[in-house]
């Protein structure tokens, strides 16, 4: 394939394109899994290229070594599908592999930009969609298969329309990416705008309102790792220095951010026989970040950190295109980035085995009316209690209730509980046909304008608190991508 937004385009050409062994892979993950954090070791390694399954039975033998040797370990492939049938995506998912297919929408959208290297004309949208229907439909369904999607500003107007053939195809995970290197113009992030407004009328505000997590597409995107609610720079700086990438030459390179300047000699960290020198990916990634900060430090869905090092090294002026990114990512926030954090904290309750369906009364109702209830909210470990307590509550007689959550300490773990019980408190007193008054009480250090935007859309009140301590900064587990 000749993809037009492929970083790996300008890498990998007819005569330079070679590669990996089996015997590459497995020095690689080895001498990748000797470099833990804490005591723990690295969990994800991510296989993409190229084209994978060019090589399937090399993958094969890579896959099974690392769930023989790493059972721990999360692995990813990524795809074009033009070659997947049904006997290769077994294998994924008998292997627990993450599969990642890379489809930009329908016909149109698809052959815009991803087309056969050979030029003779063929539609990869057809050949894709013929290799997709032949898949169970289970499988499609599963939590392991998921569709990705490059959104341009030439496509972006037809992102709602995607979205719903991407439903009927059977996907419930769609990883959302922009083509990193475009310089969006006024006119295309007014349809962005447009585009994620529809979504998220359609996919969020329908299910708050009716409670049904089976209709819940789940959204991730290229930099969803940093898009948690510690967005900063200076929260992920660690995050990109421990992620590495093993090229087709053989040598280490930095992670995503610079994988596409790889091949340069002065970006090399390594290789498989003399070890990873993650000092020296320290200095690469302190070139750009004071660069990057002048900025802002919020990072978004484009990495601000590719775009330096694409411009960087092609004499393309760094501010121009980080400028470009932040308008793109301001877009995406203003709109989006609340409905996305209701999929997260809905998502956080659904995986809670002991929180149950959203629909179930509860054991013991109340003989009398219940007016006000306060709940302490401190970390996930507790949301089954926190629920039990909010349905005895919202069951009991009478109409108008008032529901206060105190968050007791800034995490961001406590913030998305109290959230999720945010989100199941309006769900629940809606279909009780109940008016519910809702007040939170947190930290002012931890409510960034994404979240209170959020919450003061859905009615919730916020009272300041001012004598929390600082939580902790959550441990980032470092990455492997081999290409």
């Amino acid at each position: 394939m000749d993809c037009s937004y492929c970083a790996s385009r300008h890498m990998i050409t007819q005569k330079t394109g070679r590669a990996l062994s089996f015997g590459q892979l497995k020095a690689a993950v080895d001498v990748y899994a000797a470099y833990g954090r804490d005591g723990g070791g690295p969990r994800r390694v991510s296989v993409t290229g190229g084209e994978p399954l060019l090589e399937f039975d090399t993958l094969k033998r890579f896959v099974r070594y690392v769930r023989r040797r790493y059972p721990g370990f999360e692995i990813k492939v990524v795809t074009n599908a033009t070659l997947l049938d049904r006997e290769k995506a077994e294998f994924f998912f008998e292997n627990d592999v993450f599969l990642v297919i890379s489809l930009d929408g329908c016909r149109e959208e698809h052959d815009r930009h991803r087309v056969f290297g050979d030029g003779a004309g063929r539609s990869a949208f057809d050949a894709v969609l013929r290799n997709l229907r032949r898949l169970p439909a289970g499988m499609r369904r599963s939590g392991n298969f998921c569709v990705s999607t490059v959104i341009t500003s030439e496509t972006v107007a037809s992102l709602p329309r995607t979205l719903r053939f991407f439903e009927e195809l059977g996907f419930r995970q769609v990883a959302l990416g922009f083509d990193e290197y475009e310089m969006w113009k006024p006119d295309g992030i007014r349809r962005l705008e447009r585009a994620l407004a529809e979504i998220k009328e359609r996919h969020f505000r329908g299910i708050v309102e009716s409670g049904d997590l089976d209709d819940l597409i789940c959204f991730s995107f290229v930099a969803s790792y940093r898009l948690e609610s510690q967005r900063l720079l200076s929260d992920y700086f660690d995050v990109f220095c421990r992620e590495v990438t093993l090229m087709f030459d053989g040598y280490f390179y930095p992670g995503e951010a610079v994988f596409g300047m790889s091949g340069e000699e002065k970006y090399r960290i390594g290789t498989p026989r003399t070890g990873i020198d993650f000092g020296r990916v320290r200095e690469i990634y302190s070139e750009a970040f004071p660069v990057i900060r002048r900025y802002g430090e919020n990072v978004g869905v484009i990495w601000p950190v590719s775009r330096y090092f694409h411009a960087a090294n092609r004499g393309v002026d760094p501010d121009a295109m980080i400028g470009n990114a932040v308008s793109v990512n301001a877009a995406f926030d203003r709109v989006f980035g609340p409905y996305w954090r209701i999929q997260k904290v809905l998502l956080l309750l659904k995986s809670d085995a002991a929180f149950g369906d959203f629909a179930h009364r509860p054991k013991y109702l109340a003989g009398r009316e219940t007016g006000r209830l306060r709940l302490a909210v401190s970390g996930i470990s507790g949301l089954a209690g926190l629920r039990a307590a909010t349905d005895y509550f919202l069951y009991s007689p009478g109409k108008k209730k008032s529901l206060v959550l105190e968050a007791v300490d800034p995490s961001a773990r406590t913030l998305d509980a109290a959230e999720g019980m945010i989100l199941y408190s309006v769900m629940k007193a809606r279909s009780l046909g109940k008016k519910l008054e809702l007040t939170l009480e947190a930290d002012a250090s931890c409510l960034d304008a994404g979240r209170w935007r959020y919450l003061t859309e859905h009615g919730v009140r916020i009272g300041i608190k001012t004598s929390v301590k600082s939580a902790p900064r959550r441990s980032q587990n470092p990455r492997c991508r081999v290409l």
